[in-house]
């Protein structure tokens, strides 16, 4: 069964980007924002302000319908982590 879905108005929707400073919440994008459910519609959500937030495209198509997610595009490899710290680790050193 889908649920009908309400316009989101544009003053909600300027309320929503600038809570969330005109930038996507999962990566810090400020280019092709989007204005993203939490949890969807389809799952029942609402247009609450508390249920919105600011996504780029990138990442809400990534998102989908799913309530929860963690942009893996945005992962961090804990070995370059470790690489990094390495390096950070042998240029003090060296400036010692």
């Amino acid at each position: 069964m889908s649920r009908k879905r309400n316009k989101i108005s544009p003053e909600i929707k300027e309320r929503i980007y600038k809570r969330d400073n005109y930038k996507c919440r999962y990566c810090n994008s400020k280019k092709n924002l989007t204005i993203d459910h939490i949890i969807p519609i389809m799952r029942g959500g609402t247009n609450k302000i508390e249920n919105l937030q600011v996504l780029c495209e990138t990442c809400n198509q990534a998102k989908g319908h799913k309530a929860a997610y963690f942009p893996t595009h945005l992962a961090v490899k804990l070995s370059d982590i470790r690489k990094r710290i390495e390096q950070l680790t042998t240029n003090n050193l060296k400036s010692l």
